[in-house]
């Protein structure tokens, strides 16, 4: 769902990445002034927020020298004693590495989901897809099978790999493993696990909807999912489902975005779906009238990206073009105002900038990437 910045910042829906090195986690952030905590570092290579990883989510030695010049994104640098650092914003991780860095010796991605807001717990799937998790643990959504807190990372089932993880607000923890698996842990007093249970917190991952291979989940109150055959699947707080449901059957979908009360989707032809609560026009479907069912919105445009954020959603169309719609109460809509009024209609934001991410998460404000790589 919330998006934060751990190392490198890349707007993707519900996940982030972060930087790792051979030891699988990196050390806890510390704030530090650049001034002082570079001095003597003989070497640093500015790297492009999106263009120095390769095809397999490695960081490539080679493609961060040909980002030398540009001003956004991470500093590999290294100090005079070869300690390997990550820096970013003032934030500085020492990195553990054999060897040096060349190209054959990178970085790798991992992937982390934090459920901002009022959920206050974070997961990370490491290099060798390893899932952690840490922050608040109060209904079990660090899923290691306490309601204990935990300021570090906690390894939890074990020998399993994972691709992708989200969290939500309301504590609830979802994760996919390699195999497409779905597993779902934390709060369920709604049913927004999807066991078929409501009431009960689960503390340890269980999988949901055996049988269906997931590629990607996104969690709200309520939750989506789009199946390894493009199946969208929805369930929890506010579709009175306790478990996934397969919604739309015949259309096939590639990207998801659950906002706290909206969902977003783009089906594989580019259309533009909508549906949930539209108190502030965030279905972008010129009312504010809440609608359970998916529906098109701005039909004979194609989208590409989306990002549903507490009550205002963005979206990127096929031709870089920004749209924005719902909430604007402090001007999260990037149009120069603010207002209390709804905005349920889309409007195009900067149309002679051509943009590639975009994210609504956090509370009330939104970020964007252009196809020159400056964040908005």
């Amino acid at each position: 769902l919330i998006i934060t910045i751990i190392v490198l910042l890349i707007l993707a829906g519900v996940t982030i990445a972060t930087l790792t090195g051979d030891n699988g986690i990196l050390t806890k952030a510390q704030e530090a002034s650049e001034k002082t905590k570079y001095t003597g570092a003989k070497e640093a290579v500015e790297v492009e927020v999106m263009g120095s990883f390769d095809n397999t989510g490695r960081y490539n030695a080679d493609l961060a020298k040909e980002n030398l010049e540009n001003n956004l994104g991470a500093t590999v640098i290294k100090d005079e004693d070869g300690t390997l650092r990550v820096a970013y914003e003032g934030y500085d991780f020492k990195v553990e590495l054999k060897g040096e860095v060349s190209e054959t010796n990178y970085f790798k991605l991992s992937i982390i989901s934090d459920s901002g807001m009022q959920g206050e717990h974070t997961l990370g799937i490491d290099a060798e897809g390893n899932l952690w998790a840490w922050g608040r643990n109060k209904n079990g959504e660090l899923g290691n099978g306490t309601t204990e807190n935990s300021s570090k990372p906690i390894q939890i089932m074990k020998g399993t790999k994972f691709k992708k993880v989200d969290t939500s607000a309301s504590w609830t923890s979802f994760a996919i493993d390699e195999d497409g698996n779905l597993w779902g842990w934390g709060n369920n007093s709604q049913g927004q696990l999807g066991n078929e249970t409501k009431g009960s917190n689960v503390t340890t991952p269980l999988k949901i909807a055996e049988g269906i291979r997931f590629k990607d989940i996104s969690a709200g109150l309520y939750n989506v999912a789009i199946d390894e055959e493009g199946n969208l699947w929805t369930w929890g707080l506010s579709t009175n489902n306790d478990v996934p449901i397969k919604t739309l059957e015949g259309t096939k979908f590639k990207k998801i975005s659950a906002g706290v009360q909206h969902s977003l989707a783009i089906d594989e032809e580019g259309n533009l779906w909508s549906w949930g609560s539209n108190h502030k026009g965030q279905l972008g479907n010129g009312t504010t009238t809440n609608n359970r069912t998916p529906t098109k919105i701005l039909e004979g445009t194609k989208f590409k990206e989306i990002s549903a954020g507490n009550d205002h959603s963005l979206a990127i169309d096929e031709e870089g073009i920004l749209w924005t719609w719902g909430s604007n109460i402090r001007g999260e809509l990037g149009n120069g105002t603010t207002t209390q009024e709804a905005n349920p209609i889309p409007m195009k934001i900067k149309e002679n900038t051509k943009f590639q991410k975009v994210s609504a998460g956090g509370y009330r404000h939104s970020l964007a990437i252009d196809e020159d790589g400056n964040l908005w």
